[in-house]
């Protein structure tokens, strides 16, 4: 159970990453053998996932960020380290990722954590 939340592509061309709503997250072939699995955010949806090189990225919607070392495309990954990000976080894509806080869309550098851009029901689009 849990329904698949986010999807990403595997290291290999016949393997994709797939999160689901409890959390957890699975590198699966094209048979539909799952090869590995794990939990990166305890009980709470994967909003998105990013595979770059050997580092494994599990966005969660509580609004943290679960980064892993993922050395072998087969092998289970490693966590290094889960740190909040933003809270009531919705996805991430290219180093950046966007949640609702209060009554603004808010966008935040992943790796600084810096905020990129708000939008608010005033439609205010500057940095902060």
């Amino acid at each position: 159970g849990g329904g698949v939340a986010a999807v990403a592509p595997g290291r290999r061309p016949d393997t994709v990453l797939l999160g689901d709503f409890r959390g957890r997250v699975a590198l699966v072939d094209a048979d539909g053998t799952v090869l590995w699995r794990l939990r990166t955010h305890a009980r709470r949806a994967v909003a998105s996932l990013e595979a770059s090189g050997t580092r494994l990225r599990s966005f969660g919607h509580e609004g943290r960020v679960a980064d892993f070392d993922w050395p072998r495309s087969d092998d289970a990954p490693t966590l290094i380290a889960a740190r909040p990000l933003l809270p009531a976080l919705v996805g991430a894509n290219g180093g950046l990722a966007w949640g609702v806080v209060g009554d603004e869309l808010r966008v935040v550098d992943v790796e600084t954590g810096a905020w990129r851009a708000a939008l608010g029901p005033t439609h205010d689009k500057r940095p902060r």
